[in-house]
């Protein structure tokens, strides 16, 4: 998949059966050949955004070792907002600010978002305003338990984030 930058992170190139896998040369991409097909991997771009205001809750040392050498993740915080997001009417005010700053990421090349909130602000909309994949912790957690079990759990900060999270599972189909 092409972003609009003209970039991808992972892409699949139809090689001969014929081919020989040791004739590619090493450069700059690391390469495998898995029968037909010949996978490239390129350097990729994670942007995190934090939609919680005070700053300091993020440190770029919380990423290092997640991905390769080449690999990039940044991580931008907001000026303003709320303290957090415990609740519709925090998600409501915080929303705007992670969208403009996902629109900002894929201006600057990033490959992909992920906003660092449980409640997920902005997902759905900065998924409408961009061509890159844009994550929230919470439809990736709920999705990828889905597939350990028939059940799971959530723990939150507070006994009133209950709805949240059973309306954030009605709406992610789980």
């Amino acid at each position: 998949m092409r972003t609009r930058s003209g970039r991808s992170a992972l892409w699949l190139s139809w090689v001969s059966a014929r081919s020989d896998a040791s004739s590619y040369t090493a450069g700059e991409h690391e390469r495998a050949s898995y029968g037909f097909y010949r996978v490239e991997r390129m350097s990729v771009h994670i942007r995190v955004v934090t939609p919680v205001f005070p700053t300091g809750l993020t440190h770029q040392s919380d990423f290092e070792g997640l991905l390769g050498a080449e690999d990039c993740i940044d991580f931008v915080e907001l000026e303003e907002g709320p303290v957090s997001l415990e609740g519709a009417f925090d998600e409501a005010l915080a929303a705007a600010a992670p969208v403009a700053r996902i629109l900002e990421a894929e201006a600057e090349g990033a490959d992909a978002v992920v906003v660092d909130c449980m409640e997920d602000p902005g997902v759905q909309a900065g998924r409408e305003a961009v061509s890159i994949p844009v994550l929230g912790p919470c439809e990736t957690c709920m999705h990828l338990a889905c597939t350990l079990g028939r059940r799971f759990s959530l723990l939150a900060v507070s006994t009133h984030m209950r709805a949240l999270f059973d309306a954030q599972a009605r709406l992610y189909g789980v």
